[in-house]
C-alpha cells in the first residue's frame, strides 16, 4: 500500500512555497501507508491466533467428551469390584468364624483377620470413590450441556 503512495519528481503547477506542504503531504501519506501496512499485518496474526484458539477448544473439548465416557465405564467397573468386594465380606467372616472350630493355627486365624480388616477397608475406599466419581461424572456432563 505505501508503494501506491509515492510520488517521485516534480509536480508541475506546485509554486516553491507550496513544495514544504507538498513535502509534508507526501511524508503523511506514506507514514500513514505504513501505518495501514503494520496494521493489516496484526489484524492476519490476530486471526490466525483466533482460529488457533477456536481449533485447541474444540480438541479440548473432544478429549473431555473421550474423557467422560471412559469415566463411564470406569464406574461401571467399580460398581461390580464394590459388589464383588461385599460378596467377599461375608464369606471371609464365615471362615474367621468357621475356623475356630477347625484347629486353625493363630498366624492363620491372623491372616484371614488381616483379609477380612483389608477388604472391609477397600470396600469403603471403593464407596468413597464411586461417590466422588459419580459426583465428578455429574458435574461434567452438566457443563457438556451448557
Amino acid at each position: 500500500m505505501s508503494s501506491l503512495t509515492r510520488i517521485s519528481g516534480d509536480i508541475k503547477g506546485v509554486k516553491k512555497g507550496e513544495e514544504s506542504i507538498f513535502s509534508y503531504l507526501q511524508a503523511l501519506l506514506e507514514q500513514t501507508a505504513d501505518s495501514m501496512n503494520k496494521l493489516e499485518l496484526s489484524l492476519a496474526k490476530s486471526e490466525h491466533h483466533h482460529q488457533t484458539s477456536a481449533m485447541r477448544t474444540q480438541e479440548m473439548s473432544e478429549q473431555l467428551m473421550i474423557l467422560s465416557k471412559q469415566m463411564h465405564k470406569d464406574l461401571g467397573s467399580m460398581e461390580k469390584m464394590a459388589i464383588s468386594y461385599q460378596t467377599l465380606q461375608p464369606l471371609v467372616e464365615k471362615l474367621r468364624d468357621l475356623s475356630g472350630n477347625m484347629g486353625i493355627d493363630n498366624d492363620t486365624k491372623s491372616s484371614i483377620k488381616l483379609i477380612n480388616t483389608n477388604i472391609t477397608g477397600m470396600s469403603s475406599q471403593l464407596s468413597s470413590d464411586l461417590k466422588v466419581l459419580a459426583k465428578t461424572i455429574s458435574l461434567s456432563g452438566n457443563k457438556g450441556k451448557k
